[in-house]
């Protein structure tokens, strides 16, 4: 099921696309259509202004989305904290794994050397 606000990036892309003559809708276009500004709603009287400029300068359509910058700001450190934490789990069950495979071939290394001794160069 393709929720409403799925359904209008979607079409926001689809538009991107043909305005751009383009046959295909590809990755470009959907950033294209997720192009969002988050804006104090202090903002609000005068960025349509700005976003209409910009979109005259750059052929790109901008959409503006208001709010307490308190709530923007928490938004962005929750977010901040979970990337770090991902990061951070990522990179150590990277050298968990790491580890556990080096041991391993260097165990059956010198297992092999073990078996196979050394002939002296005459």
């Amino acid at each position: 099921m393709i929720t409403k606000e799925l359904e209008n990036t979607l079409s926001a892309a689809v538009e991107e696309a043909i305005k751009r003559h383009h046959e295909y809708v590809t990755l470009e276009h959907l950033l294209f259509a997720l192009l969002t500004i988050a804006a104090a709603a202090d903002l609000q009287p005068v960025l349509p202004r700005l976003a209409a400029a910009f979109t005259k300068a750059t052929g790109h359509s901008v959409r503006a989305t208001y709010g307490s910058s308190g709530n923007f700001f928490a938004q962005i450190w929750l977010y901040c904290g979970f990337a770090i934490v991902g990061t951070l789990l990522g990179y150590w069950i990277a050298v968990v794994l790491g580890r556990d495979y080096r041991s391993r071939s260097l165990k059956a290394f010198s297992e092999l050397k073990a078996a196979r001794p050394r002939r002296p160069v005459r």
